[in-house]
């Protein structure tokens, strides 16, 4: 054992850094050790807490991640959520999770993490497929992996119970994807308290009870009542807020889906001016869903799309594939200028021309399948772009007075507890009480409330019960380095060294005929060796001088005691253990009342984990589930609180799902009860990776339980002062609230024991004091009182460390790794958050025929190759009417977070039922990103699911759709989110910048008037919504925005690169479900291409549509020229003219072509006789062979119109 004079140089690092505000001694540490480290400590300042500056998004997978700060591979402060993992969004990864190939499916997340997601969204939304099993099971097999869950994941189902499900497998801090209005408000503000309770990001998508919003009003509008709703009712931070304004569908051919990009975008902006710290998002895909197959033409259009999204309007989030996302800048001329007119709707041919090029670039794929064409040249590294700046972005931070403060009323005004607890009489308390152990007599004695004939009104120093102890807490934590105890384990064990401590004396007189051996159980000798405990317990506060002791409760839950088959005294335990410590603790504090004590009630683990399989073949495999955890921690809750302790520690933590659902039975308990107990967390980095065991990095573990709003922070355990110094530096940076430090006395030896003295341990925990790194030091395994003594020494002359500034609330999502959203800059330079889209069972027809086969192994391999391709986020949707959406969304989750290389980026759950997103949501360890909740499902539903989302703590997609329906037009978008924000801001309280509007991207080039402005309605919209919804993120289906283009690549590439450009750069998109691998810069957009994008998203010319539709029959007609040999498209003779009538009409039918349809319908009349017979023959015959074209990819929307009109010119 290393002496206690020479420890605390071991620590002094500590101290000189500031790292610290309390210290102590860990495993092999004693009361010298402790006195040694107090000495040394004594001579420096506290770790000073940081700065508060303007919220905002940070999330967590294994690693942490600063949204504002991230900047993807394009350059774009842009955050890339991975799409591969969303059954909706890859086919590949469908397959698999249908197939259950979690582990192939995986290294699908990994791959998007690769290419650049740096989230994942999570998908498993599929009839046929056990959605709330898939996700819970994607989450725990993702966390599990490194690669995978380093990043955030976006949990993202249509049912809330998925999200859920995989939220409570995150230990991340994660966005859900999504909640929206859609469901009502009440249900909405469920959702998002839920969500907040768990930490989780949001997105929100713009839709309401009337529908999904569409125009850029309806977008706003939805997305600012939603805010208005988790802001002020759900409190929900604002800047864990993603609102997904809904990319719809340009270059459709109809009218009146071209203007859907453009008000997407100018909905971007709008929503984040009026929603301050949301984050904007959108389905990327959505935009450009009728070029799909040509991969160019649609990452031309995303490209274009997000730039102005993300430059323009504040655009930050984009689940993409990363992959395939292409610069701005690298846009050809010509394709720029197709996806420019395309998305913004500047030219009425903007469609015909982007299908001209559409069909010349599916003929390009073609040849490149032959070998023929050489492949795209290496973009390089992009600049990147600026992040659209908003008003409430110029916020100068402000110093914080204290932490974070919890949405509870209690908490935000400071509410002193009564400590009389037999006025909490909540059934489920009561429950808990009326089913335990303990005696009826002492069930009846859990009230400590000082009386005041003690300590009158006028005493100077704390008075239980009269004052708020945050606030005390606060002055503490502020004022001095406080100090926590060390280690109950290693006194027990100095105990039985002096003392007989063998079976005997844990079973005791009410335990001596005990069913099985009990030596060990540390926790039962509160029950059987009472005074042991209190005499531990007097140690550690006058002898170590510790302010705050932690009680022998570290395994008291009913999970923990099945070793032992003492599940049934869990209460008792919690009870006993916080009632002596109370005890002690009051008795010390009467001797010097200057000085008061406090009861931490110590919730440890528990010996299971909920992201960690327990089967090396099985994945999915889990020993419990967040439910569970939940369970047995509320009962453990209730029997702390009973017992009289003052604080709740959640401490020792080694897998964040298992804190998360220990922290939301706090939530839970905190609600019930109305008081405000301080809540502390403690993780636990198991090496010198610096990561927890289920992979999440410090600051991922912090993004992951953010959402609790923990008063303190810190580690504990595994490790050595001096070992934990780089990590404790970077969550000490990290963190909003006070941060702590209670290290192990160095590490075991090969006995097991620990030999650092007490000096040794107070000078390796110096270099915390000297940094200002801590508010709170004690000590873990190994350490004693003299260890805390001589901590609390050598932490005596420094001051505390300082609260960072408030600034402008951010979204930050975490898989394994955190994510600042707002950080992000996609790999086309576009600050745009790709959320691959691939693991969607809608977005990806691999994806779907592999969850269908359950090949989950398989999908992973599309989750991870969409991080690799740039997906910033994964989205998984496993939305299928074949598929148990339930069960895949967990099983895929469960994989996807044992799959490293995916679950390192946060996961969008993504699902049509809220179910599936909440059962995918409860099997995240990071915060997700929901997909989605809307106002469609009522208000009061929408509330509910809001009120959820934010209790798991995940950001939120809320789409343009309330009651109404879906939001089309810009004011329609700006109304819905306008009102979604409302509602999640003030009534759900949640956190706005957690909230990712979606504002529909509808499709444009569709012929269709109506349709030609909602690409520059979009974009309109995303601003607006951006400026009236402060701090939201702006996301959406950019594949809608070009379904009408559909199977020619190159066109919707085109639409989606012009359309993301202005949506990103000019509205503030921030996030977008994409395909980053086919993402294309806007300057890799060919000029007749982007020329016709930009005519066709912003419906700037009457034809857009028309030229769109020319460039894509050209690039259709170079294809098949290709496949047939390759050379020059020949100009189309009209030797079809020569052939039969019925044959003629066929031909004009299925070209469109209305030049002769009445002379040849005409003639066909006479040689039938009955124009009925025309009308059942020759015409439907080609209106079917028009069909079967569209439905096999072959045809596109706007062909199918143009189909349609000659049909009726025929049939008139």
């Amino acid at each position: 054992m290393i002496h206690p004079m020479t420890w605390p140089a071991k620590t002094r690092c500590f101290f000189e850094n500031g790292w610290l505000n309390m210290v102590g001694g860990c495993c092999g540490s004693t009361p010298p050790h402790i006195k040694a480290i107090r000495e040394m400590a004594a001579q420096y300042k506290p770790r000073k807490l940081p700065d508060v500056g303007r919220p905002k998004m940070w999330l967590s997978g294994l690693e942490d991640l600063k949204v504002e700060d991230l900047h993807n591979h394009l350059g774009l402060p842009f955050l890339n959520v991975g799409e591969r993992c969303n059954i909706a969004g890859s086919i590949k990864f469908k397959k698999l999770m249908m197939a259950g190939d979690y582990g192939t499916a995986m290294d699908i997340a990994k791959q998007q993490v690769e290419d650049g997601a740096n989230v994942i969204d999570i998908n498993v939304d599929d009839g046929l497929l056990d959605g709330l099993a898939a996700m819970q099971k994607f989450v725990k097999i993702a966390v599990t992996e490194p690669e995978v869950s380093k990043a955030p994941f976006m949990l993202d189902a249509s049912k809330f119970d998925i999200v859920m499900a995989g939220l409570k497998w995150c230990q991340g801090k994660p966005i859900i994807n999504s909640i929206s209005l859609k469901v009502g408000e009440e249900e909405f503000i469920r959702h998002a308290t839920l969500l907040r309770k768990h930490g989780a990001a949001v997105v929100v998508m713009a839709f309401d009870e009337q529908g999904q919003a569409a125009t850029e009003e309806e977008k706003v509008r939805i997305c600012k009542r939603s805010y208005d709703v988790l802001v002020n009712k759900v409190r929900f931070p604002p800047e864990d807020i993603i609102f997904d304004p809904n990319v719809l569908t340009i270059g459709t051919g109809m009218e009146e889906h071209a203007n859907y990009g453009v008000d997407f975008i100018n909905a971007c902006k709008r929503i984040k001016e009026e929603c301050p710290y949301v984050k904007i998002s959108g389905g990327i895909s959505n935009l450009s869903f009728g070029f799909r197959g040509v991969t160019k033409v649609r990452e031309s259009i995303h490209s274009v799309f997000l730039h102005h999204a993300i430059i323009d309007a504040g655009m930050d989030v984009g689940i993409v594939n990363a992959k395939e996302m292409i610069a701005y800048d690298e846009l050809e001329d010509d394709m720029k200028e197709l996806c420019e007119n395309l998305v913004y709707n500047k030219k009425e041919s903007a469609t015909e021309d982007m299908l001209d090029r559409t069909s010349y670039e599916r003929e390009v794929i073609d040849c490149r399948k032959k070998g023929l064409p050489p492949p795209r040249k290496p973009r390089g590294q992009l600049p990147q772009l600026p992040r659209l700046q908003f008003d409430y972005d110029k916020i100068e931070p402000k110093p914080a007075t204290e932490p974070p403060l919890p949405v509870s009323d209690a908490a935000r005004n400071h509410v002193p507890n009564p400590y009389v607890n037999s006025r909490l009489t909540h059934e489920k308390i009561q429950a808990i009480r009326e089913k335990s152990t303990l005696s009826a007599e002492k069930r009846t004695n859990i009230d400590y409330a000082q009386p005041l004939e003690t300590y009158p009104e006028s005493f100077p120093y704390y008075v239980r019960g009269r004052d708020s102890l945050r606030e005390y807490i606060t002055k503490l934590f502020t004022t001095q380095i406080a100090i926590y105890d060390g280690a109950m384990g290693t006194m027990i064990q100095n105990y039985a060294k002096r003392n007989k401590l063998d079976e005997e004396e844990y079973r005791g007189e009410r335990f001596k005929n005990w069913k099985c051996n009990v030596k060990g159980n540390n926790d039962m000798l509160s029950i059987t060796q009472p005074q042991i405990i209190q005499d531990i317990y007097r140690q550690y506060l006058e002898e170590g001088g510790s302010n705050l002791i932690g009680t022998n409760t570290f395994s008291s839950t009913t999970i923990a005691m099945a070793d032992y088959e003492m599940e049934a005294y869990a209460y008792e335990l919690n009870y006993e253990g916080a009632r002596l410590a109370r005890e002690v603790c009051d008795e010390v504090t009467a001797k010097d009342p200057t000085k008061p004590r406090f009861v931490v009630g110590a919730m440890g683990p528990t010996n299971r984990t909920a992201s960690i399989s327990p089967s090396v073949e099985d994945p999915a495999a889990r020993n419990v589930h967040f439910d569970e955890l939940v369970e047995t921690y509320f009962e453990q809750i209730v029997g702390l609180v009973d017992g009289g302790c003052d604080v709740l520690m959640v401490e020792t933590i080694f897998d964040t799902l298992n804190a998360k659902a220990a922290l939301y039975a706090v939530g839970e308990f905190l609600e019930f009860s109305g008081l405000d107990i301080p809540v502390f967390v403690s993780g636990t980095l198991v090496d010198q990776s610096g990561r927890t065991l289920s992979g999440q990095t410090g600051e991922a573990f912090y993004v992951s339980i953010r959402h609790a709003k923990p008063m303190c922070v810190g580690l504990n355990c595994a490790l050595g002062a001096k070992h934990m110094v780089p990590f404790v530096e970077r969550l000490s940076k990290a963190a909003e609230c006070f941060v702590h430090v209670y290290s192990n006395a160095g590490l075991p030896n090969a006995m097991g024991g620990y030999d650092d003295t007490p000096e040794d341990m107070a000078r390796e925990n110096k270099v915390f004091f000297e940094n200002g790194w801590l508010n709170m030091v004690g000590g873990c395994c190994g350490s004693t009182p003299p260890h805390i003594k001589a901590i609390r020494e050598m932490s005596a002359g420094y001051k505390p460390r300082k609260l960072p500034d408030v600034g402008r609330p951010k979204m930050w999502l975490s898989g394994l790794e955190d994510l600042k959203v707002e950080d992000v800059h996609n790999h086309l330079g576009l600050p745009f958050l790709n959320v691959g889209e691939r693991c969607n069972i809608a977005g990806s027809m691999k994806f779907k025929k592999l969850m269908m086969a359950g090949d989950y192994g398989t999908a992973m391999d599309i989750a991870k190759q969409q991080v690799e391709d740039g997906a910033h986020v994964l989205d998984i949707n496993v939305d299928d009417g074949l598929l148990d959406g339930l069960a895949a969304m967990q099983k895929f989750v469960k994989i996807a977070v044992t799959e490293p290389e995916v679950s390192k980026v946060p996961f969008m759950l993504d699902a049509s039922k809220f179910d599936i997103v909440m059962a995918g949501l409860k099997w995240c360890q990071g915060k997700p990103i929901v997909n989605s909740i809307s106002l469609k499902v009522g208000e009061e539903e929408f509330i509910k699911q809001a009120t959820l989302l934010r209790k798991h703590g995940a950001a939120v997609v809320v789409m343009a759709f309330d009651e109404q329906g879906q939001a089309a037009t810009e004011e329609e978008k700006v109304r819905i989110c306008k009102r979604s924000y409302d509602v999640l801001v003030n009534k759900v309280r949640f956190p706005p910048e957690d909230i990712i509007f979606d504002p529909n991207v509808l499709t444009i080039g569709t012929g269709m008037e109506e349709h030609a402005n909602y690409g520059v309605d979009f974009i309109k919209a995303c601003k607006r919504i951006k400026e009236e919804c402060p701090y939201v993120k702006i996301s959406g289906g950019i594949s809608n925005l070009s379904f009408g283009f559909r199977g020619v690549t190159k066109i919707r590439e085109s639409i989606h690169a012009v359309f993301l450009h202005h949506a990103i750069t000019q509205s503030g998109m921030d996030v977008g479900i994409v395909n980053a691998k086919e993402m294309m810069a806007i300057s890799e957009v060919e000029k007749e291409l982007r020329k016709a994008s930009e005519s066709l998203v912003f419906n700037t010319s009457p034809d857009a549509t028309e030229v769109m539709l020319d460039l894509t029959n050209k690039e259709k007609e170079a294809i098949e020229a290709r496949k047939k040999g390759g050379g020059e498209v020949k100009k189309k003779e009209k030797s079809w003219r020569e052939q039969s009538a019925k044959k003629r009409l066929e031909h004009a039918l299925i070209n469109g072509i209305s030049e002769y349809v009445e002379k040849d319908t005409e003639e066909m009349r006479t040689d039938c006789g009955r124009p009925l017979d025309v009308i059942e023959g020759p015409l439907m015959d080609g209106m079917n062979i028009v069909g079967d074209l569209f439905g096999s990819g072959k045809m596109f929307l706007p062909q199918v119109i143009k189909s349609a009109r000659v049909m009726k010119k025929a049939v008139a």
